[in-house]
């Protein structure tokens, strides 16, 4: 059975103690870049490894004193794996080191095969351990004292081997980890990902590839863009860098990774950051090199906010900056670049001159810590033919700086930076920036979709009429549905609606009732009302839904008509519905309508279909479930006829319900006795049967859409 690391105890990892001495003097920078790499792997797992390198055999290194190293390697509850080169004879080594924690004592034993002949085990932590030693195969076991270290060196490896190692950890280990010397003269830990599964060890013949980066610029601000530049990486043995990883806070996750050496980041703080690249080659050896930047401490934050995400030719949108003073400033300006012909209006300046011109800002006075400014100012896009655009929609940036004097510093402006221009807008924005006081689309006015504006673009909707500025002609329900999710959750229409998990089923269940005077969903034009009947929407939330829409599509000539809808809106020349409210999981809605089928009908089935509509706009639930067809029949089955015969005219009656009563039952028998024809039914006589049929419907009391036409 395979132990992962994660089934044993995993107490807190100790940081490596770099002992004097010994470990002063390894050489883990040039001298590791010009050895092969060893290529270690297990199961999936693989990583190249470099040996530590230094003046001096590796039993010299090993330290052994006392019953156990002495290497300043040591780590409490870890099982360490490394080669080791001594620079002087070029003799390699596979060194090994267990450890335990204090009070804990440890056993662990590895079975080695792919030994080389001449290899020997040059060093026995302690003789009271079991050894056995004849290349190609060892097996080593050891036992150890709590607070004591056990392992041991084989030596003469040569250049060419492939070992196989299959460990069994008694107790005492809960990590196993592999070391190898870095270019830059550091060291790295690789943790295995299993503690049983086994462990290849093979010499590649290849050299790693060398990682090496420049960045600029060399003192960064806070938010300032960083570009780090790799090209100066190089693979050996005719191999290609293919993969360029960066560590931008030192936690040993590459946060980004790319095939392009360039690239760009920014630091949110001051301070000392430490930025690690890994590069790998084709033939998936890899290198990294480290260096650290200083980030200068932040003096002051411009944040921009931008009225709206979208805008047209002609309009006007409004900016606002916010300016916090972290250090005393003086001289402090700001200066905004918005593309060549659009004109900046000053609105608030808080107490700043201003030059229109330049569109620059500066403060004639001194600034202390903890200031507060606020910058706004209106932008007057230019008219179509005035844009220098060549297509729409295009996305026009606006970049920004603050600058002081003493002390000197520029900082970035940060925040929102691009609005795009179109030729028309998105329903959602032009909601969001609809003025009540005349209707009209203000861009000015924030991101926010008001329930006031809500209510007046869903008249716009109900009434057919188009939402200024907006893409489409009359306002449609799909992006109606978004705009009524927006303002419910308070969405701005800059920022993207929440996608609903892949796994995730409808959060909403819509099922049609049809309800017609007769059974069956039949109807019977030739007497009054026999065009007519009604339809129920049935709705039910399983989770929460905001904003919903439904849309009935009724055969052609057929008519609607409004019965109730509590909580809707309802659009009578779409036959649309919209809930412009919450529906909390478990809560119920119910909407009824009557249709009227047209004269020229002609008799057979007629099916109604309907979607109901979610945002984001394409959530789209279709069809509505339940009933959806109705029958229109000018002959009835006999049970239809007779539980619809009123005994005293003579005639189909709608008005009566679905079961016979014994007045019926004698006129039916009367027509038996008689061989006459059942009203509404195109001459039938009744038998028999028929007759027995309908007596024991009417004893029963059941309805006779719940029993078997014969």
């Amino acid at each position: 059975m395979n132990i992962s690391k994660s089934q044993l105890a995993r107490p807190p990892a100790l940081p490596f103690t770099l002992a004097c001495g010994l470990l002063a003097g390894l050489l883990w920078g040039s001298l590791a870049l010009a050895a092969p790499a060893v290529l270690a792997q297990q199961g999936s797992f693989s990583a190249a490894i470099q040996p530590l390198e230094a003046p001096g055999s590796a039993v010299n290194f090993y330290n052994y004193a006392n019953f156990q190293a002495h290497t300043g390697l040591e780590q409490a509850d870890h099982s360490l794996l490394f080669f080791y080169r001594d620079s002087l004879s070029g003799q390699l080594a596979l060194v090994i080191i267990h450890s335990s924690q204090d009070g804990d004592p440890g056993g662990a034993r590895f079975s080695i095969s792919g030994l080389p002949p001449g290899s020997n085990l040059a060093l026995k932590d302690d003789r009271n351990d079991s050894y056995r030693f004849t290349p190609p195969q060892a097996e080593l076991l050891w036992f150890w004292d709590a607070a004591h270290s056990d392992g041991a060196v084989i030596n003469n490896l040569g250049k060419r081997f492939n070992l196989t190692i299959q460990p069994v950890f008694k107790q005492g280990i809960s990590e196993w980890d592999l070391l190898s010397a870095r270019p830059d003269g550091s060291m790295r830990t690789i943790p295995l990902p299993n503690l049983d599964q086994p462990l290849t060890l093979s010499t590649t013949g290849q050299q790693m590839p060398l990682a090496s980066f420049t960045f600029s610029p060399s003192s960064p601000q806070p938010f300032m863009p960083v570009h780090f530049d790799a090209s100066g990486s190089q693979a050996f043995s005719g191999s290609r860098i293919v993969r360029y990883q960066w560590d931008f806070n030192g936690d040993g996750i590459y946060e980004e990774s790319s095939d392009k050496p360039q690239i760009s980041h920014s630091f949110a703080t001051g301070g000392s950051r430490r930025v690690t690249l890994q590069v790998t080659d084709s033939s998936g050896l890899q290198g990294q090199s480290s260096r650290t930047l200083e980030v200068s401490s932040l003096r002051t934050t411009a944040t921009r906010r931008i009225s709206t995400p979208a805008a047209v030719p002609g309009s006007t949108f409004r900016v606002t900056i916010e300016l916090t003073v972290l250090a005393p400033s003086n001289g402090l300006g700001l200066e905004e670049q918005w593309p060549p012909g659009w004109k900046i209006v000053a609105v608030r300046s808080d107490g700043a001159a201003f030059k229109e011109r330049l569109r620059q800002w500066v403060f004639p006075s001194f600034l202390p810590a903890g200031t507060s400014k606020e910058i706004i100012y209106d932008v007057e896009v230019p008219p179509a033919d005035q844009l220098q655009l060549r297509t729409l929609p295009a996305v026009a940036t606006v970049s920004g700086s603050l600058t002081s004097v003493a002390p000197r510093y520029r900082v970035p402006v940060m925040g929102e930076s691009q609005v795009e221009i179109s030729s028309c807008l998105a329903a959602s924005v032009a909601a969001a920036h609809l003025r009540l006081s005349d209707g009209q689309v203000d861009l000015r006015l924030d991101k926010l979709i008001s329930a006031e504006q809500l209510k007046r673009v869903i008249g716009l909707w109900q009434n057919n009429e188009q939402l200024p500025l907006s893409c489409a002609g009359a306002l449609s329900l799909n992006p109606l549905v978004e705009v009524v999710r927006r303002q419910l959750q308070a969405i701005p229409v800059d920022r993207p609606l929440p996608l609903p998990a892949a796994d995730q089923t409808s959060p909403v269940q819509v099922k049609r009732v049809i309800l017609t005077p007769l059974p069956f969903h039949q109807l019977y034009p030739l007497v009054e009302g026999g065009r007519t009947f009604r339809v129920e929407l049935d709705v039910k939330a399983d989770r929460d839904v905001y904003g919903l829409g439904l849309r009935e599509e009724l055969p052609a000539g057929w008519q609607l008509q409004l019965v109730a809808a509590p909580g809707a809106a309802f659009k009578p020349s779409q036959d649309e519905w919209l809930f412009p409210e919450v529906i909390a999981a478990g809560q119920f809605r119910t909407l009824v309508y009557q249709v009227t089928v047209p004269a020229d009908q002609p008799v057979g089935s007629s099916l109604l279909r309907g979607i109901a509509t979610l945002a984001p706009q394409g959530v789209v639930l279709n069809p509505i479930g339940g009933d959806n067809q109705v029958e229109l029949v000018t002959c009835l089955s006999v049970p239809v006829a007779i539980s619809h015969l009123n005994t005293k005219t003579g005639q189909i009656d709608l008005t009566l319900d679905n079961t016979i009563q014994m007045d019926q039952v004698q006129a039916a028998m009367n027509f038996w006795f008689d061989d006459a024809q059942v009203p509404g039914t195109c001459g039938t006589q009744l038998d028999l049967p028929t007759l027995q049929h309908l007596i024991d419907l009417a004893v029963s009391g059941e309805p006779i859409d719940q029993q078997k036409s014969p």
